[in-house]
């Protein structure tokens, strides 16, 4: 019986001693993987560098070991060979003290969250700058993540380009970091996120460029339908999801409107056919914070909140520069409830805002608005005599005081 047990025992031993061996050499493996990059590619850092300096060792990490120069670099567009990184790596970064330039975006990967460094670095863009990879995918699955830190974002025209600069759809845990950006012209919008979720736009520096008549905004939060991103959204992204959760902060921002949030109501784009507005009028943005920025609209309203469950405005300077004649459009804040619903709720407190016919405007082209709170705000208007500077309208209830 002691014998069998020892056998036994030592058989034990020597299977334990080759799946220890196994274990080794399956670590080794992996160790050697981790070198090479076949496992952890995606959670390196990799800075970039200009078109003219990109070496060979630039190219492998782009396509791969064995690409040619001439094949890549030449035949393609530098904005390609970013987004081949971005295909492998989380995390890219412009190299400080140097001027990249883009001839069309960065496309964002959906499968994972992307950071994008540039402090010190200068980016030119000769048409759009950052978009989505993928914008067919909804439930903000298209970008899982995104940080952009830093850096100077500039067009190659002085004019600026017209569309948006930053185009995000169907996204979530978006940020935009102590940027610099003067690229779009002021017809079009510098940053435009669509249905997106938990957005932060931090520290920002926000210009139009040139000249142009309408009325858009430089940064626009919208949701995904026909008339509001018909022009490049399609099919099931065309939803009707809106925003949730975005606070833009610490910014200072210039447009022929500063901020716009829009509905898909009366004052949908003209694409959209229907007198009485859009395919998702009762649509509503929930939790937008505009706290301690700096906003200009030079053609509209600085803030323009159209159809917000839960708006905060606090500690900002909000100007419109729009001739009074022109009604409500011209007020410095402009809430407005385009829908049936009935939850909307805004709190607007302790900003200087200053505007044409109204520096703050409150109503409903349907529905009552749930309740509004407007204190403690320096104002000012450049309306008719008679005309309030604060004027509110089309709310179940609402506090307005200790407004100068």
């Amino acid at each position: 019986m002691k014998g069998d047990l020892g056998g036994n025992l030592l058989m034990s031993r020597k299977w334990i001693d080759g799946m220890g061996k196994a274990f080794i050499a399956s670590v080794g493996v992996c160790f050697a993987l981790l070198l090479t990059g076949g496992i952890t590619a995606r959670a390196e850092n990799v800075e970039v560098v200009p078109f003219d300096k990109i070496t060979q060792e630039d190219l492998d990490k782009a396509y791969g070991p064995g690409q040619k120069y001439v094949d890549k670099v030449k035949d393609y567009k530098y904005a390609n060979y970013i987004n081949e990184l971005l295909k492998k790596y989380d995390t890219i970064t412009f190299k400080s003290g140097e001027t990249f330039t883009l001839e069309y975006s960065m496309e964002i990967p959906s499968d994972r969250a992307i950071t994008i460094n540039a402090d010190g670095a200068t980016i030119i863009s000769q048409k759009g700058t950052v978009s989505n990879a993928d914008f067919t995918i909804t439930d903000y699955q298209a970008i899982k993540g995104l940080s952009i830190n830093g850096g100077t974002w500039k067009s190659s025209t002085n004019e600026g380009y017209k569309g948006s600069s930053f185009k995000l759809a169907h996204g979530q845990n978006i940020s935009f970091n102590k940027m610099d950006i003067q690229n779009t012209n002021m017809g079009s919008h510098s940053i435009e996120v669509v249905a997106c979720k938990n957005v932060v736009i931090d520290g920002c520096t926000i210009q139009g460029l040139g000249s142009a008549s309408g009325r858009e905004e430089q940064v626009q939060i919208d949701l995904a339908a026909p008339g509001t991103a018909g022009n490049f959204l399609s099919g099931a992204a065309l939803n009707g999801a809106t925003c949730q959760n975005v606070t833009i902060q610490n910014c200072t921002i210039t447009g022929n409107k500063g901020i716009g949030i829009n509905a898909d109501g009366k004052t949908s784009a003209s694409s959209v056919k229907k007198a009485n507005g859009g395919k998702y009028p009762n649509k509503y943005h929930k939790n937008i914070t505009v706290a301690n920025n700096t906003i200009t609209g030079q053609k509209g309203e600085g803030l323009m909140a159209y159809n917000v469950i839960g708006l905060v405005v606090t500690d900002n300077n909000i100007v419109s520069k729009l001739s009074a004649k022109k009604g409500n459009i011209s007020a410095g804040i402009h809430y407005l409830n385009q829908g049936k619903g009935k939850k909307m709720t805004a709190t607007i407190k302790n900003n200087t805002v200053k505007g044409g016919k109204y520096a703050i405007f409150v109503g409903t082209n349907s529905a009552k608005i749930k309740k509004v709170v407007i204190t403690n705000n320096t104002t000012k208007c450049k309306g008719a005599k008679g005309n309030s500077a604060v004027d509110v309208s089309g709310c179940k209830k609402s506090v307005v005081k200790k407004n100068r």
